[in-house]
């Protein structure tokens, strides 16, 4: 379908990654990869991260790419029994219980893992991905020096203290990710489908220079004049400066990762009135302790921000109290009030599909919005006349 159609992904965070995928699976021969920083030298490696909307708008084609994320998250977990459920004339269209999916995927790094939100207004609403997640449950719990403490303690100890304050919980299993392994799991998936790889030397600076890289890229491969060229442009916070895009700003996300095997379930506080506070297991004994969305551009560590940030998650779940500080980290969320997906025709043979502004929600909709860009790209191919398509 798609032979003379050279295709550059431009950034190989999560977001880059499963575009590529999504392009290669559904045709498109010629896919290469360009970026300045990949695997742990991106912003996706230093993610907590799980399964949560957050810093995000609540329309319904966000929610349908989170929707599609969670799914591709639970058959890459695969099935307990997966060749009965490969079997099943169901299979399809039906949605297994959380007892039916693995609990661990090792070379993926991914993991369904029960845990809580915690909230002060004893009023917070249901979130509208209630439905999207296994075992949602709304319960008032109460925090004491022994942490949150749950009737099927979750949390904390079970002996008698002063109770604090009383909260409202959301409880539910959702997946959590293991960045680093899964970002290696997507480059591999990636490759074995075929996909090209190119490393960037230096930053683009403009939307010109981006295309006249990968002309210059395209020129090698092939000396056909008429070949359609796709950029898709995956590059978070880059693309304020190469697209001059002002309604994107940073948000700084200042994470600690400590070694605490005996941490099994995430605790969420985001409305605290301290700041905001999250532990999440990595599945591997580490855990990723958070965190600060500061408006500022820098990704240095603040001994401050660390500090608090110990001290928020030790007061949520004291039993962190003798865990190794591993690393500390700093990186740049691309905030956006909308994201922006949508295809512009460039000259006679060129598409740019701009996939970028996903906020704290990237790993939460990645698969989603790779299946949108992928529609843009086959739209393109079957209706070269049409100038602009947006979702």
């Amino acid at each position: 379908m798609a032979d003379n159609v050279q295709v550059m992904v431009v950034g190989a965070g999560v977001i880059g990654l499963s575009a590529g995928i999504k392009l290669l699976e559904a045709g498109f021969k010629n896919v290469t990869l360009v970026a300045e920083h990949f695997g742990n030298e991106t912003t996706s490696a230093g993610a907590g991260a799980m399964w949560r909307p957050v810093y995000a708008d609540d329309s319904q084609m966000f929610q349908h790419w989170a929707d599609v994320t969670f799914k591709k998250f639970l058959d890459i977990l695969g099935t307990v029994n997966s060749q009965e459920h490969k079997n099943s004339s169901l299979q399809k269209n039906t949605r297994y219980k959380e007892t039916d999916y693995r609990r661990y995927h090792p070379t993926a790094g991914l993991s369904l893992v029960r845990g809580m939100e915690v909230f002060q207004n004893l009023n917070e609403p249901d979130p509208v991905w209630q439905d999207t997640v296994f075992g949602f449950t709304r319960l008032h719990v109460t925090h004491t020096e022994s942490g949150i403490r749950l009737c099927d303690k979750i949390h904390g100890s079970t002996s008698e203290a002063p109770v604090h304050k009383t909260l409202l919980a959301h409880a539910f299993t959702s997946v959590l990710v293991n960045m680093p392994q899964y970002l290696a799991y997507l480059l591999h998936v990636y490759r074995k489908l075929g996909g090209r790889v190119q490393k960037l030397h230096c930053p683009l600076a403009s939307l010109e220079e981006l295309f006249s890289q990968c002309s210059k890229h395209v020129g090698l491969r092939t000396s056909r004049p008429d070949t359609d060229m796709i950029v898709v442009n995956c590059t978070g916070l880059g693309s304020r400066l190469l697209m001059g895009d002002t309604m994107l700003t940073p948000g700084r996300g200042q994470t600690v990762k400590v070694y605490a095997p005996d941490i099994k379930e995430f605790t969420v506080s985001i409305n605290d009135d301290e700041g905001l506070a999250y532990i999440i297991p990595r599945g591997d004994g580490t855990v990723i302790l958070g965190g600060t969305n500061d408006q500022i551009m820098s990704t240095d560590s603040y001994a401050a921000d660390v500090s608090g940030i110990l001290d928020r998650c030790l007061r949520l779940v004291p039993a962190l109290k003798n865990s190794k500080i591993l690393s500390t980290w700093a990186g740049l969320r691309p905030m956006r009030d909308t994201v922006r997906l949508e295809a512009t025709r460039i000259g006679r043979n060129s598409l740019c599909i701009h996939n970028y502004g996903h906020g704290g929600s990237g790993v939460t909709v990645h698969w989603g919005c790779a299946e949108a860009v992928r529609d843009l790209a086959i739209k393109f191919i079957r209706d070269p006349d049409n100038q602009n398509s947006k979702l």
